[in-house]
């Protein structure tokens, strides 16, 4: 694939084999450390140049986004496992948006890896890199980098993970002659901003019950009061998900939703209610319970607007 995609691929190869490198192809960066060339072994460095999920709509789409954050939060999560005592990993990635909204510094400590330096990439520091574009019929053409950073962590166990920052987004909700009471915003103030907590009231429907601080609650959808705290906490990412997309069409709902729930089962395995793989199905049951109130919630709405 290399050399049928890349004009200089062949060469590339040929002068990293006379060097002694080590070529492997086929590595899935979200589950490296199963192949069978890369078991048990571990580096001194781990680098992912410009991580990227594939062209699918505009980069500044939330469902792109998702995917985007995705790929980076599996590669951590291998990446932490095949490191030597003292290693890094490096990621070279954009530093505006909409790629900022990745948050990879965050998607980073939730694998104990702590961001130690970041530095401005400089294309000159390393001679003859030429970054190309991944797929597509202009594969074998450079995509501009603008600015762009090296990134570089290391691991530290038992690293708290970076908690995400509260932002304020109004939701369409289609109901009339009532405004959304946002709750201010603290820390980053660019709207749609992916994996936050999104803190939203609205006049006439009851907020989750003890739903810890910065818990996703939908708007204008059923109320979810019956919700325990660590299901709210858990599926974080598809209550907001839900919130946002109310109303919209033009994504695939089915890998959306399974994104949101890969991203759910990252945090339960990773975080403080860690239990066991039957607990987390009882979160999954739960969760599809409040999914069922929210369908009889829609239709009882559409009842209405008929009548």
């Amino acid at each position: 694939t290399v050399v049928k995609m890349y004009s200089n691929g062949k060469s590339n190869l040929e002068n990293l084999k006379k060097l002694g490198a080590t070529i492997i192809h086929g590595v899935d960066a979200t589950n490296m450390k199963m192949h069978t060339d890369l078991l048990a072994r571990k580096f001194d460095r781990i680098i992912f140049n410009f991580p990227h999920a594939g062209f699918y709509g505009k980069e500044d789409h939330q469902p792109l986004i998702l995917k985007h954050r995705t790929l980076v939060r599996g590669f951590f999560k291998n990446a932490s496992d095949m490191l030597r005592p003292d290693g890094e990993v490096h990621v070279n990635h954009k530093t505006t948006a909409p790629f900022t909204h990745w948050s990879i510094e965050e998607l980073a400590t939730g694998y104990c890896l702590k961001l130690t330096e970041c530095i401005e990439f400089k294309k000159g520091d390393y001679p003859g890199y030429s970054n190309k574009r991944g797929a597509s019929d202009r594969c074998d053409e450079p995509f501009p980098l603008g600015e762009c950073s090296t990134f570089k962590f290391r691991l530290v166990p038992g690293l708290k993970k970076q908690q995400p920052k509260v932002i304020p987004v109004i939701v369409n909700t289609g109901l009339k002659k009532k405004k959304p009471k946002v709750i201010p915003e603290i820390g980053n103030t660019e709207a749609n901003v992916p994996d936050t907590h999104i803190q939203i009231q609205y006049p006439g429907f009851p907020q989750a019950a003890n739903t810890p601080p910065n818990v996703s609650t939908t708007v204008g959808l059923p109320p979810i009061n019956n919700g325990t705290p660590d299901c709210l906490w858990i599926f974080q990412e598809y209550f907001k998900h839900a919130n946002i997309m109310f109303g919209r069409g033009g994504y695939n709902v089915r890998q959306v939703t399974y994104e949101t729930l890969d991203a759910g089962f990252d945090r339960y395995m990773t975080g403080p209610t860690r239990r066991d793989s039957n607990e987390f199905i009882m979160h999954l049951e739960e969760l599809h319970r409040l999914s069922q109130l929210r369908l009889k919630w829609l239709q009882a709405k559409l009842l209405l607007k008929e009548d």
